[in-house]
């Protein structure tokens, strides 16, 4: 359990870090990755109901902490968010990086619409919603591509160091189980 916590504690971390430094960076027209979705996500995944929340809760409270927006938006939307995932994660039979993908593209989507819509909502602005929604959805599209290639990169690293591994000739086979059985 300490380990999880560890595990997330470093997530967030990286992801504020990341976020603030890299993204814009990584940016393309006005796409950018949104590193806060990917680890929202995989706060949910490591830890379970509440915990998971409180942990996206955080993570948006650092959001929020960084931005130069009203403080207390992200950190509504990221609990809010990790709310609905925890809800679909019960319900949900497989952890595979599908799933994973999936709940990164609609995570990063809901936070980044969600954000602007809210924001421009407060200060009293008009906002154009169908440029907000193509810009959510470049984001979420260009996160969950990072998603992608990031597991199929862990993937093929661990296929390979596992091929690695030197194999004994020798194996052990319950041949006599057959006879065993019968003679019971």
């Amino acid at each position: 359990m300490m380990t999880r916590f560890a595990v997330t504690a470093a997530l967030v971390s990286l992801a504020l870090v990341l976020q603030s430094t890299i993204a814009p960076i990584l940016g393309w027209e006005q796409v950018r990755p949104w590193f806060p979705g990917m680890v929202l996500v995989a706060s949910v995944f490591l830890n379970q109901g509440t915990a998971g929340i409180l942990w996206a809760a955080l993570l948006g409270l650092g959001v929020d902490s960084l931005s130069s927006e009203r403080v207390g938006v992200q950190l509504a939307i990221a609990t809010v968010i990790a709310s609905l995932l925890a809800a679909a994660l019960e319900e949900t039979p497989s952890r595979g990086t599908v799933i994973y993908s999936i709940f990164v593209i609609v995570s990063t989507f809901l936070w980044r619409s969600l954000n602007v819509l809210t924001q421009a909502w407060l200060v009293g602005e008009l906002v154009d919603p169908m440029r907000v929604l193509i810009l959510a959805s470049g984001d979420a599209s260009y996160t969950t591509a990072i998603v992608l290639f990031l597991t199929t990169a862990y993937r093929l690293v661990r296929r390979m160091i596992r091929r690695q591994e030197s194999r004994s000739t020798f194996s052990l086979n319950n041949q006599w189980s057959m006879l065993t059985r019968f003679e019971r």
